[in-house]
């Protein structure tokens, strides 16, 4: 064998060589590889392995007060997998309740009996959960049935009309209102009687309840709602204090009704505001009984 022969063999030994040990150590970091992968999954599952979906479910009640609502849940919750807590504000509480679980579904399926069982017991005062609003539920059923509604409004100087025109699409059902706040207005505007406002007086459920058909069968709506009452600070007596408020509502075969409310002598805005979502609220505890009565 020539020296070129000895050189072309050792290149093809040293070219067998790297082939061999490519194929090795690439085995080799392929299993390292799989390896890898098996210890950070399991890690991952380790560090997870409690790991829970926190999930809440806020609702929201008007015309009970949270003892109240306490009293009548309070046997709901002797379970430790759920969390309770109270949240009060004006004329509104709400109440959340927080499970933890392994995921939404499961979380959702813990609470959800106990939302049924609530909204069970407490009917009419339950209006809505979450992000909701009053205006929103009024708006819906509203809309939904086809109904329309106008306002008559004392004390509240348009408050009332001016969130049911906030909400976007608000003139298929609201129509507007009337702003009456002079007795001789109320009579010229809404035919309130002369006799009912010497006998019973501007705030009064008798002028609540004229001032609420009157505004429906102006503006020819299936609804008529109204405000009056003395938001202060001034004009309050003995037998009518600062804080007191009526509200009337005339449905669509003009059966009238009214709601006597006291909120207490609060600043004017508080009063003119409470008034406002009270009687939005009186709307909505209507509009679901003729419902139900349909």
């Amino acid at each position: 064998m020539n020296k070129r022969q000895r050189k072309t063999l050792s290149i093809v030994s040293i070219v067998k060589t790297i082939v061999y040990r490519y194929h090795f150590y690439n085995e080799i970091f392929v299993k390292l590889k799989e390896a890898y992968k098996k210890i950070i999954s399991f890690y991952l599952n380790f560090l997870h392995r409690n790991q829970q979906t926190i999930f809440s479910r806020i609702l929201r009640f008007r015309g009970i007060s949270a003892l109240a609502l306490s009293v009548k849940t309070d046997y709901l919750f002797t379970s430790k997998q759920t969390k309770i807590n109270f949240y009060t504000f004006p004329g509104e509480i709400c109440l959340k309740i927080s499970t933890k679980a392994n995921s939404i579904e499961k979380a959702s399926t813990v609470v959800q009996p106990t939302i049924t069982e609530i909204r069970k017991i407490t009917q009419l005062n339950y209006y809505g959960h979450n992000h909701d609003t009053l205006i929103k539920i009024v708006a819906k059923l509203l809309r939904e049935n086809q109904n329309t509604v106008s306002v008559a409004e004392s004390c509240t100087g348009g408050g009332l009309g001016a969130i049911f025109s906030s909400f976007p699409g608000s003139s298929n059902y609201f129509l507007g209102g009337i702003i009456v706040y002079s007795n001789q207005a109320k009579i010229s505007l809404l035919e309130v009687s002369e006799k009912t406002l010497s006998i019973h007086g501007a705030v009064s459920s008798n002028t609540a309840k004229q001032m609420a058909l009157g505004v429906k069968k102006k503006l020819g709506t299936s609804w008529g709602l109204s405000i009056t009452g003395i938001a202060g600070p001034g004009g309050g007596t003995q037998m009518k204090p600062v804080g007191l408020v009526y509200i009337g509502i005339a449905d669509p075969e003009n059966k009238v009704s009214s709601t006597r409310c006291f909120f207490g002598s609060c600043k004017r805005d508080i009063i003119r505001s409470l008034s406002e979502y009270s009687a939005l609220d009186q709307l909505r505890r209507s509009l679901l009984t003729k419902l139900n009565m349909c």
